[in-house]
This record gives C-alpha cells, sequence and structure tokens, in this order.
C-alpha cells in the first residue's frame, strides 16, 4: 500500500512539475525571452474563389514564427498582413520577416498571410471594393484558423492581433470596422459571399482583439461608429500614396488617412493612438530607427491588451496514453486538473463507452458518449477524490487507455 501511494504521488508530480518547467518565463511578451525561433511556411489556412482571376480557386497560406521551445501556456497571435496596392506582395516581405522574428523573440505566435490578389488595369471604385471585400474574407479566415486549431499552437484566443503595411494596413481597418451591412451598401457583395464565414474556418469567431494599421486609408469614416476595437496608426505626414489626412489615392480612390481615422475614432470613444512620422512619405525603411520606433511602441501596446489569460493558464496537452495504440478518440487537457475534453478526430459518429478506473484497476463508473465528426465532449465524472485515474474508452473494436489528473 505505501509503495502504490508512493508511485501515485511521483506521476502526480510528474504532472505538474512538468508544467512547471515549460512555463511562460519571466518578461514574456514583453522582452526578447528566446534566443531561437523556428518558421513554418506554406501552412494552408483556407481557400476561396478568386473573382478577378474567372473565380478559379486560390488556396491560402500562412507562415508561423514562434519560439523554438516547447512551451504549455496560452500564447497570443498576431497576424500580419503585407503590403502591395491589393494586387502584388507576398507574405515573406521584408517588415513581415523582421516583426515575425521581433514578436517570436518575445513568446508570440506570429503569422505573416497571402491572400487573393485582385487586378484590374483601370480600377475603378468597385474594383476597389470587389478587391478588399474579398481579402477582408480570407483574413478575417486567418483570425479563424488560429481560433479553430488553437490546441495545436497555444494560442489564447481571447488575444488575436492584426497589423499591416500600406494594403494590408486598410485590411486592419476593415476586418474590426466593416460590416455586412456598409459592404452591401457599397457594391453588389452577391458574388462573393458572407463578408465573415468564408475562406475556410467557419463557426469560429473573426474578431480581433486591436489592430495596428501602417500609412493605411480608408474611403468612409461612418463605419467606424459604434466600434470597440483599439487601433494604433502610423502614417507619414508626406504620404503621396495614401494621404495622411484626405485626398486622392494612388490609384484614384479618394481615402481618410490616419489622422482622419484617428480623430474619428476619438470622437466615437475608441482607444486610439497615432504616431506622424513627420518628414516621411509612404512608409519608413525597415532598417532605420523609425522602423524601431514602430515596433516598441507597438509591443507595448499589444502587451496592455493581452487578455489574463496569456501566459498563465496552461495550453492543452494530450493526456498520457497508457497503450500505444493509437485511436480516432483523443484526450485534452488544458492542463492539470482541469476538466479533461474527449475529441473525435474521426469522420464519423463515435458510440463510446468510457469507464473510470482506479490505480488498482477497480471500476469507479462507466458513461456513455456519442461524438459527432470533430466533436467535443468535456468530461465530468462523479468521482469523489481528486487525484489520478485511468479512463478506458471502448467502441467498435477499439480500446484505449489513459492517464488523467482530475481535481480542481
Amino acid at each position: 500500500m505505501k509503495a502504490r501511494l508512493i508511485f501515485t504521488v511521483a506521476l502526480l508530480l510528474m504532472f505538474v512539475s512538468a508544467d512547471g518547467q515549460v512555463g511562460a518565463p519571466p518578461g514574456v511578451f514583453k522582452d526578447s525571452v528566446y534566443s531561437t525561433i523556428k518558421v513554418t511556411t506554406d501552412v494552408v489556412y483556407g481557400s476561396n474563389k478568386n473573382y478577378f482571376k474567372n473565380n478559379n480557386i486560390d488556396t491560402l497560406k500562412l507562415d508561423i514564427y514562434e519560439p523554438d521551445s516547447t512551451v504549455n501556456y496560452l500564447r497570443p497571435v498576431i497576424i500580419y498582413l503585407h503590403a502591395g496596392g491589393f494586387t502584388t506582395g507576398d507574405k515573406g516581405e521584408n517588415r513581415a520577416v523582421k516583426l515575425g522574428n521581433h514578436f517570436a523573440r518575445l513568446g508570440y505566435v506570429f503569422s505573416s498571410i497571402n491572400y487573393r490578389l485582385g487586378f484590374n488595369a483601370f480600377p475603378d471604385t468597385v474594383d476597389n471594393y470587389q478587391t478588399v471585400y474579398q481579402i477582408t474574407q480570407d483574413a478575417m479566415s486567418a483570425v479563424r484558423f488560429f481560433r479553430k486549431h488553437w490546441l495545436d499552437y497555444c494560442i489564447d484566443t481571447l488575444t488575436v492581433f492584426m497589423i499591416g503595411s500600406s494594403s494590408g494596413g486598410a485590411i486592419c481597418l476593415t476586418v474590426p470596422y466593416w460590416d455586412q451591412a456598409e459592404a452591401d451598401a457599397a457594391f453588389d457583395t452577391s458574388p462573393f459571399g458572407p463578408l465573415d464565414q468564408a475562406s475556410g474556418n467557419e463557426g469560429h469567431s473573426s474578431a480581433v482583439t486591436a489592430v495596428v494599421p501602417c500609412w493605411a486609408g480608408m474611403p468612409d469614416t461612418s463605419w467606424l461608429q459604434n466600434e470597440t476595437e483599439p487601433a494604433y496608426l502610423f502614417h507619414g505626414v508626406n504620404d503621396n500614396v495614401v494621404p495622411y489626412v484626405y485626398g486622392l489615392s494612388f490609384n484614384g480612390l479618394y481615402l481618410h488617412g490616419s489622422y482622419n481615422i484617428y480623430q474619428q475614432l476619438q470622437f466615437n470613444g475608441v482607444e486610439s493612438y497615432l504616431h506622424p512620422f513627420v518628414g516621411a512619405g509612404h512608409g519608413v525603411p525597415v532598417n532605420s530607427p523609425q522602423y524601431d520606433t514602430l515596433i516598441w511602441l507597438t509591443t507595448d501596446f499589444f502587451y496592455n491588451h493581452l487578455s489574463p489569460l496569456s501566459g498563465v493558464k496552461s495550453c492543452g496537452f494530450v493526456a498520457d496514453p497508457v497503450n500505444a495504440k493509437q485511436g480516432n478518440l483523443k484526450l485534452h487537457q488544458h492542463g492539470p486538473f482541469s476538466d479533461p475534453i474527449l475529441i473525435n478526430y474521426s469522420n464519423d459518429v463515435i458510440q463510446a463507452q468510457l469507464d473510470w478506473l482506479s490505480l488498482e484497476g477497480k471500476l469507479l463508473g462507466t458513461e456513455s458518449a456519442e461524438l459527432s465528426p470533430g466533436g467535443h465532449l468535456i468530461l465530468k465524472p462523479e468521482l469523489n477524490e481528486k487525484g489520478l485515474y485511468f479512463l478506458r474508452l471502448r467502441y467498435g473494436a477499439s480500446e484505449q487507455i489513459f492517464k488523467v489528473v482530475l481535481g480542481s
């Protein structure tokens, strides 16, 4: 009996100490606490037909920058949108690389995305709206991608930031501030489908926590009514591509620049900040003191808008399987003693029997569950004491056994 007790305590300590060893380091999200990062390129996050390519399907991809280290704490995600006038550009541009390296070393998950590009030799106002609409759909899908796959990347789904340059900055404005009714009033959106819940990852929220539009503009500041998402705007005062205050843009569209946008956000009571680069035009060099200033101010801005879960709450981990055989049902916990979640990773409905066993193998309780494909079930067994248990899953000819820590 004494030996069994020592074994049980040792297993519990294994769960808890492993959690502590890979917790958030001091200064995370504020200082460069990681020396090396890893970059995963060309992750597919969605797809959609491109109106400007005869409705051919574009596959949407993103790159992910993150610390090259095992973590088990929830991390905020930053989504970056590249420049290029809505018709050119790539997720691998130098601004994305610099920002990705910086924020990954701070502990963030940073993602630079590609999106559907528009093209028209003689653009008019409608063409611009159509292009922006497509890209906004894609950017919203990228937001949902990280909420859908939060467990894979340890994402704090309450903290999703967005930053963009030029045309990408404009999308940082449409994602939080443009809604379906406003888009419908601007042009015929019916060929494109809904603004939200398109381009993949449907069923998840597209909301962002805060945005950083850089040298960006928008045609109508009435879109900023009844909004709440904080913004930090950067813009060159002498910008002749996207006006700093108001005027014709490079493609012949009248736009409100960052100054007018900031003034309207302030008037509407939305937390907002504006940093003008005096003497600068459309953007500032990436390797310049001005761009370093942009990074420092953005770092503080994002840090001040983290949710209470970032860096604190444990990331989901897969409960330790006793048997090596892999099945379609997997058990996850957000941390030791939290409620376990049973997930069906197959494409079929699974009828399962769940047997709760003590370490001695005594059957303590049985329940049944039906999980649809991708279904999640939070398990709250009626067991008297917290501690380490075995959970046996039986469905069809399959059987899996997990060690699970229960209690609060």
